[in-house]
């Protein structure tokens, strides 16, 4: 039998900006093109600016699905 953290590993969603498992596993996030975004760190998006120090790990995690658009809206709101 595997150990039970390599196996909740597989099947529990990382967050692709923090790299943690929510408390309530997929429901304390969102699945977005394959990649899963948890609540804090969506909250954490919606405030950022272009002059704090996450910001540039945020746009690095949104690369890959639309990347481009995406970036440059984001951009765009703030």
């Amino acid at each position: 039998m595997p150990n039970e953290s390599v196996a909740m590993e597989r099947v529990f969603p990382k967050c692709v900006i923090c790299q943690t498992t929510p408390p309530k596993g997929i429901v304390g996030g969102v699945l977005v093109a394959r990649r899963f975004f948890c609540d804090d760190c969506l909250g954490d998006m919606m405030l950022i600016s272009p002059r704090n120090e996450s910001y540039d790990l945020v746009l690095r995690c949104l690369d890959g699905f639309g990347s481009a658009v995406l970036r440059q809206v984001y951009r765009d709101c703030y």
